[in-house]
């Protein structure tokens, strides 16, 4: 999934108390131009060229002021109030020179972590007979079998704190050549 991280105050006509708090927000991508693209203003309807720029939907938008905190959270109504709702504009185009793209991709697989009672950390190693139905080769964890891992560990080892850590396809290889010798 692709994401813009707002870094500069976006240029516009809504009023700067909320666009100061779009800075830092991650936001996933409607649509990326990447090429001159024609916009307005939200108000004045004043026309503006983009060179490029990322178009995200409002609610996303939204959604990700309402996380940010209480000022933020102000921010999030005044958009849903006066452009979502009395506007009905469901996306917004931003320039990219105000943000920058990431790319967000969710792990290939987990790695689960636990506390035991003695407060020793330790890796979780999936049974043999479990991994056939539900987790991975070589100790990993299908996003699918995390909850069933958690509810063992506080059931069967009491674990104090437990921790789960994303990996992608290439550590997983790693690892796996590692474990098999080559």
């Amino acid at each position: 999934m692709k994401k813009i991280r707002i870094i500069r105050v976006p240029l516009g006509d809504i009023p700067e108390w909320v666009r100061t708090e779009f800075v830092g927000l991650e936001i996933p991508v409607f649509e990326i131009f990447t090429s001159a693209i024609n916009g307005f203003q939200i108000f004045s309807r004043k026309k503006v060229t983009y060179d490029r720029g990322y178009s995200v939907k409002t609610k996303d938008l939204i959604n990700a002021l309402k996380e940010k905190g209480s000022l933020a959270a102000e921010a999030a109504e005044w958009i849903e109030k006066n452009i979502l709702l009395l506007k009905q504009i469901e996306s917004l185009i931003f320039d990219y020179c105000e943000c920058e793209l990431i790319d967000i991709r969710e792990p290939d697989a987990y790695i689960v972590m636990f506390e035991d009672d003695m407060g020793k950390w330790e890796r979780y190693w999936p049974e043999v007979h479990e991994m056939k139905d539900n987790f991975l080769l070589g100790g990993f964890i299908s996003l699918e079998s995390i909850n069933i891992v958690i509810e063992k560990l506080e059931k069967d080892y009491h674990a104090k704190d437990i921790k789960v850590f994303g990996v992608r396809e290439e550590s997983v290889k790693i690892e796996r050549k590692i474990a098999i010798g080559k």
